[in-house]
């Protein structure tokens, strides 16, 4: 595919602008190269040209080059014909792709000084040491032409890199890392509007901000890249000047976590194409070191398409394939077999052209040098590695350098059709690859990245009259302008046009000069330029350049770009951009949430606010106010004014984690707890604020959450005592490590100044990474604004606390201190600190019931205008345990004129009323016991019987019992008498465990009782029930009976069978 996409690209460069080339070199006298259509004989073309301006030529095709791109040497006669007039009319032949003159090249090679460039075998490979002579990417012969660094128009190349980040103060990195010019660092500030705040040194997309620092793989990436060149250190990279864009992404863990680091990248380059160049990045290429092993690209519909949008934009983007040796054609992987255009998928080679990684000679598109290859490392060294990691960035960095040829077409292309762009770039670069024997079964390309043959290419490709480039306005009024641009360097005159945007008429200034100052033009209004070149060695002449479209000044329009600076309590300077037609401006301003603003008219540019409100979040906006119009409002603009105390207004240090693992999941203080959950590595909580009055003991706990697995984690807190916007070792609060749940205690010392300040909770996996500064951990910050108590704060703990029990329920009541709002309820368990909370404005307030009977805990903390107070005296509650009645009665035994009843009393029973009467009585009698069984004598045969039972407890007794009715036995024959069989217990001896077993006649309960040879009921077994046929029964808690014989009984209604064990 990238073959079809060359020509394609090739066309579009040819219909877009004349091909050029930057230097006049000397060439051979009557030769020319002529790039002709395939299937086209060279004859053909050499006989229509026999004569020439009524001269014999002695045109004639010398040979064919022995290239892939039908390219012949034509020879005439100078001295017959004029070289230039010929050369444009074999240009204007149809079958003719391109032609120019035969230029005479002198062998140079351009080498750095840098100290260790003898290491880097893939710049230049001059075969010692077992390699193959010229198994490199010829960079020494693309310097020849360019070292990087910028367009023909002068702008900054820039390649990004997601990666683990960069080393920042590395002496061959530090002067090639990208800037963002048009954001002011630390402000808090999207100063250029791309959504990214303070997006200066690049992005971080775990924690928002531009910590791109502390990296250590994509130290060597950028090294591959960028490393400053011609330095005398080190050594160099394939650009010796370039931009390099970090999106620190610790290589995507998540495919979201892909796509958030890719649109970086893609907002930069959209921006700059959006704003002509004025803000963004001229991103040419992106590289990823890092994917997904036997990824399938139809799963990932949304990470491979982004590669088509970042084309669109003009991105070209470079993945490093598997280093497994597998095919990725039939395995697999991501991102380097995803269907992109715009996608270039990179193994690696050695210095021998040996292969290595993954390939695929229909995903893989080219190899590049990726084996012991020397580049930058963490710390500010250098050493070998290995790895496709190490290949692609090499090839994105050749990428880079082919944008900053001396080719005046790539540029004007690039910015007037950025994807065109792209799909050529791309095709120089496949098409120009170092053939390598067997690799055309390994990779599409069939070779090596070649950056010199990629570059000459476009040279080739680039005629000896490029158009003018770098077309800008200067000194532009309401009524005029001077018009500016770069001529090509083959350049002696040039014909500029202008007109206003949508005229059909263009106005010819001949013989034009940069610059050309227009007078006399309408006020607001837009109009176009556009240059052509007239070069002399060539007697050619360029296409126009694409035209160039600006606005005179003069429209009456809001200001777009309102600042605020100079913040105070109670001021703020603002200023905003000029607006020539204004004759005064109009700002208003309000507390953000508010509905009333304040207006102010200013009449000029800026404005002091004055008798602002402090410690508020305002919003503004200014109209513009001309001679016969008024604008609408500009866009809001948000500032914050201070006074809000050293919390919010002293610059304390900005730290984040990551929270792939673990986070801070909940923080109580007291009564008070935060269910933050994962706030991506840090967060500010302004309010509630915390309390804390001087010498108080205040708890703390840190509850710890995890995305998978626990660990065993640091946390470690601190409160800013002295409120200097530092925390030190001595205002450290809590300091211990568990898996769950870290807590303490903690005193406010007399030394702890009073006011508003700030209390650090932090989270690290990491030991070594324990500072309240230090970045780069595996955990979470939260930071919370808290007042130190002198008095001023009058929120006051509740006093002279009560509790008024009502069986398993409590209302609990206090005085209220001034200025409560609201309050607090912590109940817990007596001794447990494990504290359940309520919020309630309500005095009383019922506490819930409690589940279970005992003694509580019980405090109150109160809520005063979004202060949170520390808590009162704990007071002391006794939930008393009800008394209960037995649930079941059950017959354990009956004859003729007896029954035995047993049940499970309850524990805080000290004995029990047995009540009993004959079912056809209305009389109750009653019997009291200490036992958990009664039998009852004399009573009638065949006869049935009520039972209630109530307990009676210490100070209570409860209700009585339901009623059970059980029978006497019928000596008449009504009920057939059962035989009792006999019982086998083993094992016997028994230690902790018996099994009784005996045959049974009916299905009924049975009572099994365990004696001490006094009679003294050791374990009993309720309702335990019997089938017809065998029983078998287990006990399994005997482990506690002392050593001696014991007696087995098992009753039923009908009989009492006993075995005698031993333990």
């Amino acid at each position: 595919m990238y073959r079809i996409i060359h020509l394609a690209s090739i066309l579009l460069f040819s219909l877009i602008c004349t091909p050029s080339i930057s230097q006049s070199l000397d060439h051979a006298l009557g030769e020319y190269l002529v790039k002709i259509e395939p299937s086209t004989s060279i004859t053909e073309i050499t006989l229509e040209l026999q004569r020439f301006e009524g001269e014999a030529t002695r045109i004639r095709g010398e040979r064919k080059l022995k290239t892939p791109w039908n390219i012949w040497i034509l020879q005439f006669d100078h001295t017959a014909v004029h070289e230039g007039r010929l050369l444009n009319a074999l240009r204007q032949h149809p079958k003719v792709i391109t032609a120019q003159v035969n230029h005479l090249v002198e062998p140079r090679q351009t080498f750095p000084n840098d100290a260790e460039f003898s290491s880097q075998w893939h710049w230049f490979n001059d075969g010692t040491n077992g390699a193959v002579a010229d198994a490199d990417v010829d960079a020494e012969l693309a310097w020849d032409i360019t070292t990087g660094g910028l367009t023909t128009d002068g702008d900054e190349i820039v390649v990004a890199v997601l990666d683990d980040g960069t080393d920042l103060t590395h002496p061959d990195l530090m002067d090639n890392a990208w800037v963002n010019q048009h954001e002011i660092p630390g402000n808090g500030i999207d100063d250029d509007e791309n959504g990214y705040i303070d997006d200066y040194l690049g992005w971080n997309i775990f924690s928002d901000d531009d910590d791109v620092g502390n990296g250590g793989h994509g130290v060597s990436v950028s090294g591959m890249i960028g490393a400053v060149g011609n330095n005398e250190i080190g050594g160099t990279g394939i650009n010796w000047d370039v931009k390099i864009m970090m999106i620190k992404n610790n290589f995507a863990t998540q495919e979201a976590l892909v796509l958030e680091a890719y649109a970086y990248p893609y907002a930069m380059r959209q921006m700059y194409n959006q704003t002509n160049g004025e803000k963004g990045a001229f991103v040419v290429s992106t590289n990823a070191s890092w994917g997904v092993d036997f990824g399938d690209p139809e799963d990932a519909p949304l990470w491979c398409s982004f590669y088509d949008d970042l084309g669109a934009e003009g991105i070209l983007n470079c993945g490093a394939t598997s280093n497994q040796g597998i095919n990725i054609d039939i395995e697999g992987d991501l991102p380097t077999a995803c269907p992109s255009d715009f996608m270039v998928a990179v193994t690696r080679s050695g210095d021998a052209n040996q292969q290595g990684g993954g390939f695929g000679p229909m995903q893989i598109d080219l190899a590049a040098p990726g084996i012991l290859v020397y580049t930058t490392s963490s710390g500010g060294g250098y050493g070998s590695t290995t790895g496709t990691s190490f290949s692609s960035p090499l090839v994105a960095g050749i990428i880079g350098l082919m944008y900053s040829a001396p080719c005046s077409n790539l540029t004007a292309l690039a910015k007037n059709d950025p994807a065109g762009a792209a799909l050529a770039v791309r095709g120089y670069l496949l098409d120009n690859v170092t053939p390598v024997a067997g690799y055309e079964d390994l990779v599409a390309s069939g070779g090596v990245a070649n950056a010199f043959q990629a570059i000459e290419d476009i040279m080739l490709n680039c005629g000896p009259c490029p158009p003018p480039s770098g077309l800008d306005t200067e000194n532009l009024t309401d009524v005029s302008s001077d018009l500016v641009w770069a001529n090509g360097p083959n350049a002696t005159s040039a014909m500029m046009q202008w007109r206003p945007l949508g005229d059909t008429i263009w106005t010819d200034v001949a013989n034009a000069i940069s610059p050309v100052s227009l007078a006399g033009l309408m006020p607001c209004t837009e109009y176009e330029f556009r240059v052509m070149n007239e070069c002399a060695d060539s007697m050619a002449t360029s296409d126009y350049s694409f035209p160039y479209v600006f606005k005179t000044d003069g429209c009456c329009e809001a200001p777009t770009e309102l600042a605020f600076s100079d913040l105070t309590d109670t001021t703020a300077f603002a200023d905003w951009d000029f607006v020539l037609a204004a004759v005064n401006y109009n700002i208003r301003y309000r507390i953000v949430g508010t509905a009333d603003w304040t207006e102010a008219v200013a009449s000029g540019d800026s404005l002091v606010l004055t008798g602002l409100s402090p410690c508020n979040d305002y919003e503004a906006q200014v109209q513009t106010l001309c001679m016969n119009d008024t604008t609408d409002f500009g866009p809001l603009v948000e500032f914050h004014v201070t006074g809000c105390g050293a919390c919010e207004d002293l610059p304390y240090c900005v730290t984040e984690g990551s929270t792939n693992f673990e986070f801070l999941q909940a923080l109580t203080i007291n009564s008070y707890t935060n269910e933050s959950g994962d706030n991506g590595g840090y967060a500010l909580f302004s309010s509630p604020i915390l309390l804390f009055e001087p010498f108080s003991t205040n708890e703390i706990q840190a509850t710890i959450g995890y995305q998978q697995n626990s660990f065993t984690e640091n946390v470690v807190a601190w409160i800013d005592y002295n409120q200097d916007g530092e925390f030190t070792e001595d205002e450290i609060i809590l300091n211990d490590a568990e898996v769950e749940v870290v807590s303490g205690n903690f005193v406010i010392p007399e030394t702890a100044l009073p006011g508003l300040t700030r209390m650090r909770v932090k989270v690290s996996f990491q030991t070594n990474l324990l500072g309240a500064c230090d970045s780069q951990y595996e955990g979470e910050v939260e930071d919370y604004c808290v007042i130190i108590n002198d008095g001023s704060y009058d929120c006051a703990a509740p006093l002279n606390l009560a509790a008024a029990v009502q069986g398993n329920a409590a209302s609990l009541s206090w005085d209220n201190p001034t200025n409560a709002e609201a309050f607090l309820i912590d109940v817990s368990q007596q001794g447990q600190n494990d504290w359940t909370s309520y919020q309630t404005s309500d005095n009383p307030f019922p506490i819930p019931p409690f589940d279970d009977c005992g003694d509580y805990e019980v405090r109150i903390t109160t809520i005063c205008s979004g202060i949170i107070g520390s808590p009162s005296e704990v007071l002391s509650i006794n939930i008393p345990c009800p008394c209960l009645a037995p649930g079941t009665i059950d017959s354990l035994g009956s004859a003729e004129t007896e029954i035995t009843v047993g049940w499970d009393g309850d524990p805080l029973a000290i004995g029990f009323e047995v009540f009993w009467k004959n079912v056809d009585s209305l009389t109750w009698m009653s019997q009291a016991t200490t036992d958990n069984s009664l039998t009852f004598f004399g009573l009638g045969e065949c006869t049935e019987y009520d039972f209630q039972i109530k307990s009676v407890c210490q100070n209570d007794e409860s209700g009585l019992s339901d009623v059970f009715t059980y029978s006497t036995v019928c000596p008449t024959g009504i009920f057939e008498p059962r035989t009792a069989h006999p019982i086998k217990v083993w094992p016997n001896p028994f230690s902790g465990q018996l099994t009784v077993e005996f045959e049974h006649n009916v299905a009924e309960k049975s009572l099994v009782r365990i004696l001490d040879t006094g009679g003294k009921q050791v374990r009993s077994y309720h309702s335990l029930p019997l089938n017809t046929g065998n029983n078998k029964l287990e006990f399994n808690d005997l482990q506690q009976l002392g050593s001696r014989v014991y007696i087995i009984q098992v009753i039923t209604p009908s009989s009492t069978t006993t075995a005698r064990v031993i333990k």
